[in-house]
């Protein structure tokens, strides 16, 4: 089993800090619009418009729903990645490096299934 030097761990861990900060803040956003596609706050007509999804109007509550519970889940990920890389400690690791990888699967699936939904296609099929 090879060994690394604690320079080349530090610098990882720095990483793996560094890329948790951003996916908490990719998770914060989503949560953030899941808030405001679920109509929890107040907006003119000219503001729902912009985050409707055309041809999926009904479903905005649910869709918003969604938003939401990825993105506290996204947070949390985050946290377990902030955790990882500070302590170095396999009870965050494992956990951090499972759950990240079912979090980029859905959102996979999310932005698949979003772009379905706006593209011309999807429009027509909705009517």
């Amino acid at each position: 089993m090879a060994c690394y030097s604690d320079k080349y761990k530090h610098m990882c861990s720095k990483i793996v800090i560094a890329v948790s900060i951003l996916m908490g803040l990719m998770g914060l956003a989503s949560a953030i619009f899941g808030v405001v596609s679920m109509g929890s706050i107040p907006m003119t007509s000219d503001q729902k418009e912009i985050f409707q999804i055309p041809g999926l109007t009904d479903a905005g509550k649910a869709l918003g729903g969604g938003m939401l519970a990825i993105g506290i889940v996204g947070v949390m990920v985050a946290c377990l990645g902030c955790f990882t890389g500070a302590k170095k400690n396999p009870c965050f690791a494992i956990p951090y490096g499972l759950l990240s990888f079912v979090i980029t699967i859905i959102f996979l699936i999310i932005a698949i299934t979003a772009m379905i939904a706006a593209s011309s296609t999807g429009q027509l099929a909705a009517k």
